[in-house]
């Protein structure tokens, strides 16, 4: 099946919603003025992205960010452009998969939140994922998290573009990177050297305008630039410091401490946004995990009589009473009056006592 369009009347978000909610693998091509991106889509992830001298962009970043010289990164380029994988070139001058992974995954978050703002594009989706003769580089990252971090940015993309407000506005280094920067953060830092334009870093990294000023407004607001022109950096508030804190644990998997993050943020401020949008994403990413552990079709089997879960919670009595050796994870999933990460996390639980055997 293929189908287009054009992103006024099928913005981006509500399509990357409604393939991520089909679970339809297959690629995604967004055409817009400033060129062209592909997504290589699986059940609810993007494998892989696409577009026109990715590799040449990817060698200047990572050239900032490791020993690696001209001639060295030329040659990853030619090697990966001669049907080599990128990330098997570059592992081959020592640099690791994880460093291109990880700036490769920066440069989606940015590159499709100035999508999700852009109107005037078009796409065209097949689920055909044969890698055509373009230049892709993996980046493994589900839907979801894409949807919540694009839209974090863009939330912050008034106040960015306010205050770096063009290619010739000058910035210097107020402060080394003292280890807590990464990616694409770290190399526009690097980047700036002692001092230099907007427009200079734009060029070494190949970012978009918008995408520019969002990294280098985190690093003034940080304290690591100073930008011309511009007033003292406003301190984050604690609500978006509190949430950046419930990313990292997010997406270093550590999902009952950002809930627990969440419960903080609840009591703060439960009518912002941006905390709904985080539970959202806990909740996801959660049952995306734990489907991983709990295949859908597997079929859990009591392993012990009813007598002997008395110890267990009420909620995983519920589930456990539901279990008839016939029913898999999916089925006994719509059958529980619970919430779908409720009922996934009390049979994971039984699981671990020993209790349910799938």
């Amino acid at each position: 099946m293929a189908f287009q369009g054009d992103l006024r009347t099928f913005p981006l978000p509500d399509l990357l919603q409604w393939l991520d909610g089909a679970r339809k693998p297959g690629r995604l091509t967004v055409s817009f003025g400033g060129g062209e991106r592909s997504l290589y889509i699986g059940a609810g992830v993007i494998e892989r992205i696409g577009a026109t001298n990715l590799y040449e962009r990817l060698a200047r970043v990572v050239r900032l960010l490791q020993p690696i010289d001209e001639d060295r990164a030329r040659a990853v380029v030619q090697a990966a452009r001669a049907s080599q994988p990128i990330e098997k070139a570059f592992e081959a001058e020592g640099v690791p998969e994880a460093l291109l992974r990880a700036i490769a995954r920066e440069d989606v978050f940015q590159s499709l939140a100035d999508l999700f703002d852009e109107a005037a594009g078009t796409f065209h989706f097949s689920e055909d994922l044969e890698l055509e003769e373009e230049e892709t580089v993996a980046v493994g990252i589900s839907i979801r998290e894409i949807l919540y971090e694009a839209a974090r940015l863009l939330d912050e993309a008034s106040a960015a573009s306010s205050t770096i407000a063009g290619d010739s506005t000058l910035l210097k280094a107020e402060k080394p990177d003292d280890g807590s920067l990464k990616g694409l953060a770290s190399a526009a830092l690097k980047a700036v050297g002692q001092a230099t334009t907007v427009g200079a870093v734009r060029l070494a990294l190949g970012l978009s305008r918008g995408g520019a000023a969002r990294i280098l407004y985190e690093l003034w607001r940080a304290g690591f630039l100073k930008v011309e022109g511009a007033q003292e950096a406003p301190r984050p508030d604690p609500l978006t410091e509190t949430l950046r804190q419930g990313e990292r644990l997010l997406a270093e998997g550590h999902f009952e401490a950002a809930a627990l993050v969440f419960n903080s943020l609840l009591a703060a401020d439960p009518s912002d946004k941006r905390v709904r949008e985080f539970a959202r994403a806990v909740e996801r990413e959660h049952v995306e995990a734990l489907y991983r552990t709990l295949s859908p079709v597997a079929v859990p089997r009591l392993r012990a009589p009813q007598a002997s879960l008395a110890a267990l919670r009420p909620d995983e009595r519920i589930v456990a009473s539901l279990i008839n050796d016939k029913w898999d994870v999916s089925t006994l999933v719509l059958a529980s009056p619970l919430r779908e990460l409720q009922t996934l996390r009390a049979i994971e639980r039984m699981v671990e006592l020993n209790l349910v055997a799938l």
